[in-house]
């Protein structure tokens, strides 16, 4: 039989896992929290702005005068939006799963295509996939502010306008709810707001004057809307790693405690036994002795 003692250390190291693992998860969870706020806030902003960029467009003809709707693309770039640490399930293989068909489709389509990775970790497992990102970037663990993406999508923004790209699209693991986390990919740019039929039917622009023009209004709504959207990106981003690595922590925690509850079990069996296997021998020895 195994020596107690075995048993015994292996149960102390289950033991600190779950502690380390209760940690991280709680730890997650705040970043959670402190994420949340903000992206509500992002993203009822840029819902209203898409809004209000749908009634300008209402006007016919209107849309097919927006210099950012270009038709030929001849160069593309895909930003994957992931983490730069582990501990989070399956959150890095998730979003490359999304992303790697896309691109390679993409390629097929547009004669240059640019990867570019925010986040270490899911930049590294598309290097071991063969993606060939060309840039990978820190992206970090904090909640970013408004000021942090800022000069990447400033950057983004003024090669699309100048020509160097014809499209930028964005893979990211979207947030759907407390229970729902899902990798998807995006076109970012060109901004094209899209129809429904609830807007056409609440649409009430033709009642109404605008000053400046339709067409000044949504120009200088175009660049705002696109950052916030930005912004946006980057919370959900954020947001579903923290969930992602909540929920792996706090079932690996679960995992531990279990574990350490199986090894208490047989410390306890073996060290039982041993007890028992000493009273056995000194029994023996004291019968042999009254014997003589």
């Amino acid at each position: 039989m195994p020596s107690p003692r075995k048993f015994q250390k292996q149960q102390k190291t289950m033991e600190s896992f779950a502690r380390v693992a209760k940690a991280v998860s709680l730890l997650a969870a705040t970043g959670m929290s402190r994420t949340k706020g903000p992206l509500e806030a992002a993203k009822a902003y840029t819902d209203r702005m898409a809004q209000m960029m749908r009634t300008l467009l209402s006007e016919e003809g209107l849309a097919s005068q927006i210099a950012s709707l270009r038709q030929e693309q001849r160069s593309a770039l895909v930003l994957v939006l992931g983490a730069d640490k582990g501990l989070c399930g399956g959150y890095h293989a998730n979003l490359t799963k999304v992303a790697g068909p896309h691109i390679q489709t993409l390629r097929q389509q547009v004669p240059d295509v640019h990867v570019e990775v925010f986040g270490k970790r899911t930049g590294r497992l598309m290097r071991a996939q063969q993606m060939e990102p060309e840039i990978v970037r820190e992206r970090g663990t904090k909640t970013p502010t408004l000021n942090d993406v800022l000069p990447d999508a400033d950057r983004y923004w003024a090669a699309f306008q100048g020509g160097k790209v014809d499209r930028v699209d964005v893979a990211y693991t979207h947030y759907g709810n407390a229970t729902t986390i899902k990798p998807v990919v995006e076109t970012l740019l060109p901004i094209q707001p899209v129809f429904d039929q609830e807007d056409m039917q609440d649409d009430q622009s033709d009642r109404m004057d605008f000053y400046p023009s339709r067409e000044d209004l949504l120009s200088s709504m175009l660049l705002p809307y696109y950052q916030a959207r930005f912004y946006t990106l980057f919370l959900e981003a954020t947001l579903c790693e923290q969930k992602a690595r909540m929920e792996r922590m706090s079932a690996a925690k679960s995992s531990a405690e279990k574990r350490g509850k199986k090894y208490g079990q047989q410390y306890r069996r073996a060290r039982q036994g041993k007890i028992t296997n000493e009273l056995l021998e000194l029994t023996s020895g004291a019968d042999a002795v009254s014997e003589q």
